[in-house]
């Protein structure tokens, strides 16, 4: 590695309600951490917008924070790595302003066009081309919508970017993207370029012109803007470096390079992946096949809508006596509650849980606008604690299903995000995978990979894979318990039963909403 251990570096990530800038070592060691909220605009049910002004300024509020505390060293900043939230729709027109509210990956609004374009066999053929599925939040189905609903705010774009285009624009003044979040819309993914045939079978040919080029991930954009660079307190030499989205860069930043390695992010979104080194997007037209930040080599990833998400729910709506409790002595309400979760039996009871929460349905394993979560098999003999044990089993049965879906044996799996801090669920997706499950050190994994990705590309390593050697270790591991394993193989097929039969009924549900 060249350069010194003085060094630092910061990543940005973009997060869909949080947006981060982390302060690295070369070393990767996490120094230090400034977060700001970007609040969701909701202007009609279903609809999932932000206003991309206030992004920009938490991102530049984030890095200022960072920066002045640490004005002793601020001479040693070296690079700015970025990641964001994927998907979405980011327009800014001629000037570089942005053109409305960006519209987010977790939107509904162009769900009916999704379910449009599998009536007419469409969604096959776009799956052929790019290896992923379409849903309501991708950028191909949100511009088709802003095309048959809002016209001239295409007209008025010049520039279709995603979430950390646009901070990356912000820094350097440069418009681009990278293959990672250009592979799930409009790129031949195998060869990592446009293709015109995707723009065709989405209806949005005549807006080709707004796309952005693709330039390699490791690829330096630039220095920082002057006048940034002055806002911030930053040498006008650091380097602006827009890496890949944050389903790549957290594989990168937990080690996932690797053919066969196998990385899960139990956070807002529920996402399971594996490295493959060479292009596979079987089996047809389930989940994401994308460009990975590693030269010739993709990621093969099941994106649930919401993972932890399920959890806040219920803790919100049913544990408030558990809060209660937990602040009387003095614990937070998961060292309250989890140890009471783990004394009951696996399966709750004979309790199962759907985590389908989404009000945008369900993207993968399987694509369904109209999927809801769901509890099966309650009676009076059920507490709200079963119904919580069920609920951890839910969102580890998701983990399942989507490995279950990926062709290949997973040996272990590295698990990063906020779901990875409870031993309980660790141990749970140990048992019911029956695989060995490891926790990296740190926490901001995201941060960690826009870093190491701009490491890369200042030649401080060769590439990735020597840099996760250096800059990526485990503080955690979970072996599997047979017998555990044994009862999850039985619950899941229960699941599977249920989840097989529930689309008639969720297609009736969603009619009797659109009719109340």
């Amino acid at each position: 590695m060249k350069g010194n251990q003085d060094e630092l570096f910061i990543g940005v990530d973009g997060g869909t309600t949080v947006i981060k800038s982390v302060l690295f070592d070369t070393m990767g060691n996490e120094l230090d951490v400034a977060q700001a909220s970007v609040p969701i605009e909701t202007p009609k049910p279903g609809y999932q917008e932000q206003d991309m002004v206030k992004v920009w300024r938490a991102a530049k509020q984030t890095i200022k924070e960072l920066v002045d505390r640490h004005t002793d060293v601020r001479q040693n900043i070296r690079s700015i790595g970025i990641t964001a939230q994927g998907a979405g729709c980011w327009l800014i027109n001629e000037k570089g302003q942005p053109v409305g509210n960006a519209i987010l990956w977790s939107d509904a609004r162009a769900a009916d066009i999704v379910a449009e374009w599998g009536r007419q066999a469409r969604s096959s053929a776009i799956y052929d081309i790019c290896g992923s599925i379409q849903y309501s939040g991708c950028q191909s189905a949100i511009v088709n919508w802003l095309a048959r609903n809002d016209t001239d705010r295409l007209k008025s774009a010049r520039h279709l970017l995603w979430c950390k285009d646009w901070i990356k624009f912000k820094l350097s003044g440069v418009v681009s993207t990278d293959p990672s979040d250009a592979s799930v819309s409009f790129l031949d993914t195998a060869r990592g370029q446009y293709d015109s045939r995707l723009l065709d079978l989405t209806d949005n040919a005549q807006y080709k012109h707004l796309l952005p080029k693709v330039q390699p991930v490791d690829q330096i954009s630039g220095p920082i803007l002057p006048d940034v660079a002055v806002d911030l307190g930053l040498p006008r030499d650091v380097m602006i470096v827009g890496g890949p989205f944050d389903m790549i860069a957290t594989a990168t930043g937990v080690g996932a390079v690797s053919n066969g390695q196998a990385c899960s992010i139990l956070g807002t979104a529920l996402i399971s992946e594996v490295v493959i080194d060479h292009y596979n997007s079987s089996p047809e037209n389930v989940g994401f096949t994308l460009c990975h930040c590693v030269p010739k080599r993709w990621l093969r990833a099941m994106a649930g809508m919401l993972g932890t998400p399920n959890l806040d729910w219920f803790l919100e709506q049913f544990c408030h006596e558990d809060r209660i409790e937990a602040e009387r002595n003095g614990q937070s309400v998961f060292e309250w509650i989890e140890p009471k979760l783990a004394s009951l039996p696996t399966g709750s009871g004979g309790l199962i849980y759907h985590s389908y929460l989404s009000s945008a349905g369900e993207r993968s394993p399987f694509v369904n606008e109209n999927a809801r979560a769901q509890f099966f098999g309650m009676c009076e003999e059920h507490s709200r604690h079963h119904m919580l044990r069920a609920l951890y089993e839910g969102v580890v049965l998701a983990v399942k299903h989507a490995y279950d879906s990926i062709p290949g044996d997973i040996q272990n799996i590295t698990l990063s995000g906020g779901g990875a801090q409870s031993p309980l669920w660790c141990q749970m997706i140990a048992d019911a995978l029956n695989a060995e499950v490891r926790v990296p050190s740190g926490t901001e994994f995201g941060a960690k990979g826009a870093v190491i990705n701009a490491m890369v590309a200042l030649e401080y390593f060769e590439d990735h894979s020597t840099a996760v050697k250096e800059m990526v270790q485990f503080e955690r591991s979970y072996s599997p318990d047979a017998p555990t394993y044994v009862q999850f193989q039985r619950l899941f097929q229960i699941y599977l039963k249920l989840y097989g039969n529930m689309a008639d009924a969720w297609d009736a549900l969603a009619e009797f909403r659109r009719q109340a």
